[in-house]
């Protein structure tokens, strides 16, 4: 059985019979609007221009891409979507199904070539000659369609970005030997849809060698990578690019016939610093290529190490403080007229030669950094070295609290940019007085008005407000 909805139809309901062998002799073209379907496979959507509504396979062990016919996709134009074979959902809202707007065809040299699971392949080209590629459309005829003037494409060479031609025409012409592996892409904005085919053309090897050199292309961009220890360049240059030289134009080799090493003059971030790109041609290159000028210096930078950041955002620093269990262990908890700075140390990320790459571990004075501790006033929140306790070799703890806030305040370097680190390293500070400490001495100046009155004073507490000591008559 056929349902045909016909434009400016409506169909209530759609409900799939129970009977599988019933369900296999369904199928349904809509250019209407179906409120609901209810379908399960082998339910058949064919191609049309109307809206499906609500559709459902849930509960029926069926998924929506296997109500489509064969070609179809769904187009919901709310977000202008396509969606087929891939999708595994249950359900959709708002969904035309049709065959896409208009599909693409390759000719060469003016005559259509066969396609293999989209893909097109030339074989036994023989160098010198000229392959004439052209791309043909043809708009869809049952369902969603556009004008072949809506519709932009390109060609260009699979890996890069740079389009090879902006048309449907691409001709190469006194092919040498090389890799030609293409892709034209071709799409449309009233629907949204897009579509790419492969072509590879592939060249016999010739009697003799071909004479190339590397492209100086390099030369013209600008390059530069976060300081992260080592010397590697790689990730940052585009693909490696060869010429003719003959006649100077572009080719590609295969990749098995050559290797490149492209590191930086130095690991640090020095004002002159520059990539080395050495290629070399492999036992199979040396085959088909004659390789002269096989190396490029190219003007780069290293920019300091400014922790990591994601989308953005700083999802941590390059330095933090934390406690020394050196100490921990020697000196035991801290507490009231004990140093300070023994108990803090500064850590970093460095370069780790067996990881090759940035690792955290403690700070050392063979780094060479500069930086000093503060404490976090008490009742604040953010550092600020104008406001809080700069910590020197005679910093003491002078108060119990379970939370004495430490942060460090780190000098730009070489290599790193300067920091100020979180504050969200604390210890807990007890009330076990040193009296082997010297303070340091302080002077009060009080007035008396009234004559006669005696002036008393006490030490109190910060937790609690008693008197630590009897009073005292001021000095």
């Amino acid at each position: 059985m056929k349902i045909t909805n016909n434009e400016g139809a409506v169909i209530g309901t759609i409900q799939c019979p129970r009977n599988t062998a019933a369900a296999a002799s369904v199928t349904i073209q809509n250019n209407g609007t179906v409120n609901n379907l209810y379908g399960k496979k082998p339910f058949k959507l064919l191609s049309g221009t109307g809206e499906y509504v609500f559709i459902d396979t849930y509960k029926t062990g069926s998924k929506l891409c296997e109500l489509l016919d064969d070609g179809c996709k769904f187009y919901r134009p709310s977000d202008r979507i396509w969606f087929g074979s891939e999708s595994t959902w249950l359900s959709t809202n708002n969904s035309i199904v049709s065959t896409p707007p208009f599909t693409v065809k390759v000719n060469r040299n003016g005559t259509a070539l066969t396609t293999s699971n989209g893909s097109y392949t030339i074989n036994d080209v023989a160098v010198d000659s000229t392959v004439a590629l052209s791309a043909d459309f043809t708009p869809n005829e049952y369902g969603l369609t556009v004008d072949e003037s809506k519709i932009t494409s390109r060609w260009y060479y699979r890996g890069e970005s740079k389009t090879a031609a902006d048309s449907k025409a691409l001709t190469l012409d006194n092919i040498q030997y090389g890799v030609y592996d293409l892709i034209f892409e071709a799409s449309e904005s009233t629907y949204g849809f897009a579509t790419s085919v492969s072509v590879t053309v592939n060249v016999t090897p010739p009697a003799g060698k071909t004479a190339i050199s590397l492209k100086t292309q390099l030369t013209s961009d600008d390059y530069t990578k976060v300081y992260d220890g080592t010397k590697k360049a790689s990730e940052i240059l585009p693909p490696i690019e060869f010429r003719l030289d003959a006649d100077k134009r572009e080719i590609r080799i295969p990749a098995d016939c050559y290797t490149f090493n492209a590191e930086y003059a130095s690991p640090d971030c020095i004002s002159d610093n520059r990539i080395i790109i050495e290629v070399t041609l492999t036992e199979e290159g040396e085959q088909y290529y004659t390789l002269t000028g096989g190396k490029i210096e190219v003007a780069a930078t290293i920019t300091p190490y400014d922790g990591e950041w994601i989308d953005g955002k700083q999802e941590y620093k390059a330095f933090l403080v934390e406690l020394n269990p050196d100490t921990i262990d020697s000196g035991g908890s801290a507490s009231i007229g004990k140093q300070v700075l023994p108990y803090l140390r500064l850590r970093g990320k460095m370069y780790d030669a067996e990881q090759e790459s940035l690792c955290p571990r403690p700070i050392t004075s063979e780094d060479g950094f500069q930086y000093s501790f503060y404490h976090l006033r008490p009742g604040a929140t953010e550092p600020d070295p104008e406001l809080d306790e700069l910590l020197t070799a005679d910093s003491v703890f002078t108060y119990p609290d379970d939370k004495y806030h430490f942060y460090a305040v780190v000098e730009p370097s070489l290599n790193y940019t300067g920091c100020i680190t979180d504050s969200n390293k604390y210890l807990s500070v007890y009330d076990k007085y040193d009296r082997t400490h010297a303070h340091d001495q302080k002077t009060y100046t009080f007035t008396v008005k009234n004559s006669g009155a005696k002036l008393k004073c006490f030490l109190l507490r910060k937790d609690t407000y008693t008197p630590l000591f009897e009073a005292f008559t001021p000095q």
